[in-house]
């Protein structure tokens, strides 16, 4: 009798497999991917900073869709599926088949988003969150990034722009649920125009007894040098000159020497309010804007470097390099 019990507590146990209920697969759906982005024809200047965002570059698409058992508040997710790699230095900034550029996604918050693969979890960072109703509703943005110096010309690899989209879970939003990235590249060099590319600037006479000790100097001198760039630039100067710089005051320049030259006195400059680092690149100001004129601000004084001032002619000549990028 014992040897009839267990064949029949596993046909029960069996029949009773035979009536569990079936789970529903989690499903979402929307009509907004997949996507492609079309930025059309972007100019990479070079003198855009590496590691900025290529101008005009910015796009931003917004998804609406539901989903059906799915839990509320489940995150709604973002990786990167494209074929080419994450750009080293530049975290959630991936290749996009054009030296010099790279592509990243961000969402709401203007949180860049990392993962690669369809089934990474970037929760952590989360486009959105499935609504207690089921619906999904949020707005992502592509951008290109500079990444290196040297910029090539061409159009997108687009297999490499390829961002998916999904449940935390890994239910996929759409079919095809992916979002590509469209543009052709123009990399173009920056070019500035100086004027004047030359100037004379007159400090005037001043007697010697105005000059009492170290560090006495007269008022300041102040005139404008123009710049404009083609495109927007950053400038640094740097001030040399031939008669070089004094060798106790780093931000005096000497008097160029003669018989009838005067002693004990220098010239300081300041450029954009900053004292003069001999033969320093010094930053200056805000970045100009594209073809709209800068005045950059330069001030000169006498200075006194010595105990003892001599009367003579007071001169000196500087060279002031202005550098763009």
């Amino acid at each position: 009798m014992n040897t009839l019990r267990y064949p029949f507590l596993l046909i029960l146990l069996s029949a009773g497999a035979l009536f569990m209920p079936q789970a529903e697969a989690a499903s979402c759906s929307t009509s907004d991917l997949p996507y492609t982005m079309n930025a059309g024809n972007l100019a990479v200047s070079s003198s855009l900073s590496v590691g900025s965002v290529i101008p005009g570059s910015t796009q931003t698409h917004s998804v609406k869709g539901t989903c059906t058992d799915v839990p509320a508040n489940t995150a709604i997710t973002a990786c990167y599926t494209g074929s080419g790699s994450e750009v080293p230095g530049y975290p959630g900034v991936y290749e996009t088949g054009i030296a010099g550029v790279g592509i990243e996604v961000l969402n709401r918050n203007g949180q860049v988003i990392r993962g690669t693969s369809s089934s990474c979890d970037s929760s952590s960072s989360p486009m959105g969150a499935i609504e207690g109703s089921g619906n999904l509703n949020f707005t992502y943005a592509v951008q290109l990034v500079k990444t290196a110096t040297q910029v090539n010309s061409g159009s997108l690899t687009q297999a490499k722009t390829r961002f998916g989209f999904a449940v935390v879970n890994g239910t996929a939003l759409a079919t095809s649920n992916t979002s590509t990235y469209s543009a052709t590249i123009a990399a173009t060099a920056t070019t500035c125009a100086i004027d004047p590319l030359s100037l004379t600037v007159t400090l005037g006479d001043f007697p010697v007894s105005q000059f009492t000790n170290v560090g006495s100097h007269t008022g300041w001198k102040s005139f404008n040098i123009n710049a404009t760039c083609d495109s927007s630039a950053r400038l640094t100067a740097t001030v040399t000159s031939a008669n070089g710089v004094n060798g106790h005051y780093a931000d005096v320049i000497n008097l160029t020497p003669g018989s009838d030259s005067a002693n004990g006195v220098g010239v300081r400059m300041l450029i954009d309010g900053v004292d003069l680092k001999y033969d320093y690149p010094i930053p200056i100001g805000a970045p100009l804007e594209a073809n709209i004129p800068m005045a950059i601000p330069f001030s000169v004084q006498y200075y006194q470097t010595d105990a003892v001032v001599t009367a003579g002619k007071a001169n000196t000549i500087m060279t002031i390099d202005m550098e763009y990028e």
